[in-house]
């Protein structure tokens, strides 16, 4: 799997999201007949609430995890989001911007009545998010090194470093969960390796924690 979309799936699995990675879809040509239109880089699906930390050892816990603001999630419905990640800047392809393209990923995920999906689709191009009759939303995300606050074209931009920033944070906040924890999630396992590694030199070394490798705040 490509980095980048490691580090997106990662980032949209703490916030709650099932995902698919490198979703093909195919074409019906007359010259060619079958064959590849584009991959879709991660597909997302969050129902409501999800994300968060679960500690099993607590009865009647009660998670209150709250997404990540910048993903824009709105409690209480389910979110779809098609995902398009780029190492330089982010940004949606000519695949991911294609009618067809999008009225096959909809269909094949039950986006809604397949009765709608045109008029959903429709909306995502002109808008880059669309809600369906049986309150659903869906919306597209262009991740990568940099993010337009307004895109050439509609969608939701976040940026590598935010990523990285939100992934380091989460761990952080929770270490007595994740200082004992093995994940071959190849991002978060990165992360947890660096966090770890960097612990252990704090430790023997008698540095106090914030002394520790920290991503630079935002410019």
């Amino acid at each position: 799997m490509d980095t980048a979309v490691a580090l997106a799936q990662a980032y949209l699995h703490v916030n709650g999201y099932l995902t698919v990675t490198e979703y093909p879809v195919a074409e019906l040509t007359r010259k060619h007949g079958v064959q590849s239109a584009t991959d879709i880089d991660v597909i997302g699906i969050r129902l409501p609430q999800a994300g968060g930390i679960v500690p099993a050892q607590r009865k009647n816990h009660v998670n209150g995890f709250v997404a990540d603001p910048v993903l824009g999630v709105e409690e209480g419905i389910t979110d779809f989001v098609i995902a398009e990640v780029k190492e330089g800047p982010a940004g949606l392809n000519k695949g991911a911007r294609n009618p067809a393209v999008l009225t096959a990923v909809l269909l094949r995920f039950g986006c809604g009545p397949a009765s709608e999906v045109q008029q959903n689709v429709e909306r995502l191009l002109r808008q880059g998010t669309s809600r369906t009759s049986t309150n659903m939303q869906i919306r597209l995300v262009a991740f990568g090194s940099e993010a337009d606050a307004v895109p050439p074209v509609p969608s939701l931009e976040i940026s590598h470093a935010h990523v990285l920033r939100f992934l380091q944070d989460h761990m952080r906040g929770h270490w007595e969960l994740f200082r004992t924890m093995h994940t071959k999630d190849p991002a978060c396992g990165f992360l947890l390796l660096m966090e770890k590694a960097f612990r252990a030199e704090s430790y023997l070394s008698g540095h106090e924690q914030d002394q520790m490798i920290q991503l630079p705040p935002p410019a």
